[in-house]
């Protein structure tokens, strides 16, 4: 029978160490995602426009959430925007889940548990691939989290309701502005089917609830009635909601949902299921909080599961539990199969050494000029400093598989594969898939600071990603008669032909530019 040593400083350190030198060469080499550019330029909008209540984008009002962009004009205000400051909003609330996370198992089970639950949830491959980009998925785990968290502990532990429920519908809040209405079905659906000890029906009833929630709704209708096209909005969105079209290879859908959700938690999968056997719950240190944390994960992965129209994306919140289990588990699991969970690590780095040796064949061809890829020193030194870095870890992992533990040498194996990752495929999409980056540079060379940018293309849009690298504030109009009639210049991005106005005389400022087979050219109107 194996146990394994406490937290200690060097353990901590090498998690922190981890998880940073993996988001750092995300954080700039991959171009901005449609959504992470739709958010950074909402920004920039509420910035320019001293409105942070509704939401704009090109110059006109969109329905979206708020949170993410008010987070990065709070960013913006401090340190300006790019593409490494963007992403913090995503890489910071994977961080903070992964502290509250260790925070619940630290209290009630000694030893790595809590090291575990912070490795699985920063370098599961869902928290790695999503958590890297300044998206609204990792934002709004955090608050959910959060919010069956401290329900839990402040009613079931410390029998403060009044204060549970209060702090639970404060985080709602925050979550309803990330991720929409949505935040009420996932903390209430699975507290409607907890069990004896946990239910919580006839408490639904009393004052200590019913207020918060009244205090909640209020809420709510008066954002909808400060915002007043959100209502339309969201009546439209039902209206053209159609079942029967999100009906269309629901079998399909069927198979692939648990196979997508097993993935994204690779390769914690192979520590986690104990939480979930039978043969494990008697021995748990405590089952009443166990028993809380499965029936969120059961409730909310039958559901979506068998809805149609659901991707297993919707399931990220559910790391925060699945990751407490592992570690209120973990010692146990240790205990009987440390043996064989040693061969897990040596597995990974053996898929990390082959693609460091893929990498290496890759750069002699290039030497050698098989290959003609024209790659810049900087994505040189990335890509060589990422295989020196995977192949070091790879030795520390084989020189320790018998004594570290064996959360330390799962992580560092995960860390070897995505590095290696990040060397080969995200150098390559830098180079050659960053699309938006070279439409928007073959413009904005040719474009003062400073200035608006009218889009006129008739039945077409700019993507957010085009519009965040332009620089530049973009507002769509429909027509050319739209533009500003007073103003002594106008910069106009549209068709190839020379726009026709009678207030401006018009110059070429780029070459034609081909855009969702398109001929687009820039435009600048100087006032007659």
């Amino acid at each position: 029978m194996h146990t394994e040593s406490g937290t200690s400083p060097t353990h901590v350190t090498l998690l922190i160490g981890a998880f940073l030198l993996l988001s750092v060469p995300a954080m700039f080499l991959p171009e901005l995602s449609h959504e992470e550019a739709l958010h950074a330029t909402i920004a920039r909008e509420m910035l320019h426009n001293n409105d942070f209540v509704t939401p704009h984008f090109q110059g006109s009002a969109i329905l979206v959430a708020p949170m993410c962009a008010w987070m990065l004009s709070l960013i913006s205000m401090t340190v300006g925007l790019n593409e490494a400051t963007i992403r913090l909003v995503g890489i910071l609330p994977a961080v903070l889940l992964a502290l509250i996370c260790m925070f619940t198992v630290r209290r009630t089970v000694p030893g790595g548990g809590a090291l575990a639950t912070g490795a699985a949830v920063c370098l599961s491959l869902a928290a790695i691939y999503i958590g890297g980009v300044a998206e609204n998925d990792m934002l709004f785990a955090l608050f959910i989290n959060a919010a069956w968290i401290s329900f839990y502990l402040l009613s079931r532990e410390r029998k403060r309701w009044m204060y549970a429920w209060s702090t639970a519908h404060l985080l709602l809040v925050c979550a309803l502005l990330t991720g929409g209405i949505q935040a009420l079905f996932f903390f209430y659906f699975p507290l409607l089917l907890m069990r004896r000890p946990l239910k919580i029906i006839r408490r639904l009833w009393k004052l200590e609830h019913l207020f918060p929630l009244a205090v909640l709704l209020i809420g709510m209708i008066c954002w909808l009635l400060l915002v007043p096209f959100v209502k339309e909005e969201v009546v439209r969105v039902f209206q053209e909601f159609t079942p029967a079209e999100h009906a269309v290879g629901y079998l399909r859908r069927v198979v692939e949902f648990p196979l997508r959700a097993v993935i994204g938690f690779l390769p914690w999968v192979f520590l986690a299921w104990p939480g979930f056997c039978a043969a494990f719950h008697p021995l748990e240190k405590n089952p009443v909080l166990c028993q809380y944390l499965r029936t969120i994960v059961y409730s909310l992965f039958y559901f979506f599961w068998i809805i149609p129209a659901s991707d297993s994306k919707v399931l990220l919140p559910l790391i925060g539990p699945v990751a407490i289990l592992l570690g209120m588990n973990y010692q146990l699991l240790i205990r009987r199969y440390s043996r064989q969970l040693r061969m897990l690590p040596l597995a990974l780095s053996g898929i990390a050494v082959a693609g460091i040796i893929a990498t290496a064949v890759t750069g002699v061809l290039l030497r050698l000029q098989v290959i003609t890829w024209q790659v810049p020193t900087p994505m040189i030194l990335v890509t060589s400093g990422c295989m020196l870095a995977a192949a070091g870890i790879v030795t520390a992992v084989w020189l320790n598989r018998r004594k570290a533990p064996v959360w330390l040498l799962v992580a560092g194996s995960v860390m070897a594969v995505q590095l290696t990752a990040v060397g080969s495929f995200q150098v390559y999409n830098h180079l050659y898939n960053s699309h938006s980056r070279d439409f928007a540079h073959g413009f904005s060379t040719s474009l003062p600071p400073g200035i608006t940018v009218y889009e006129i293309i008739p039945g077409h849009d700019l993507y957010p990603s085009e519009c965040y690298y332009l620089n530049r504030r973009v507002v769509r109009l429909n027509n050319i008669k739209d533009l500003p009639v007073r103003a002594k210049n106008v910069y106009v991005l549209g068709r190839h032909r020379m726009p026709i106005s009678p207030f401006y005389e018009w110059h070429e400022l780029s070459d034609i530019t081909e855009y969702k087979k398109m001929k687009l050219r820039l435009w600048e109107g100087v006032r007659r």
